[in-house]
């Protein structure tokens, strides 16, 4: 069986919040839990209600220390409208343009 924590951490897809590609747990060296979210097209309704939901109970989440992480299909531009519409951290974001992940 892979680890699949060692492919993610070896991992690197674009960031929405600045446009670098780096690995998707990039700062997440030190956290006690990870909750990596690989979703399907941005917009579709399973990732927009996912974002919503952990929008909403971010502030429990990391009082917790879980560390959030997302994967979806898209491009940047996909990416920015995503989380200004649904208010999910834009540094949570990392995007999968041509689906190989999934």
């Amino acid at each position: 069986m892979t680890n699949a924590y060692s492919i993610l951490s070896q991992t690197q897809r674009l960031r929405i919040s600045d446009g670098v590609i780096t690995p998707i747990l990039s700062g997440c060296e030190s956290a006690n839990r990870l909750l990596i979210l690989v979703w399907s097209q941005l917009g579709d309704f399973d990732s927009l209600e996912y974002a919503w939901w952990l929008q909403r109970e971010s502030e429990k989440l990391i009082a917790k220390g879980i560390t959030i992480r997302a994967i979806g299909i898209g491009d940047r531009s996909s990416g920015l409208k995503f989380c200004d519409y649904t208010g999910f951290p834009q540094q949570w974001l990392f995007i999968d343009p041509e689906a190989e992940i999934h």
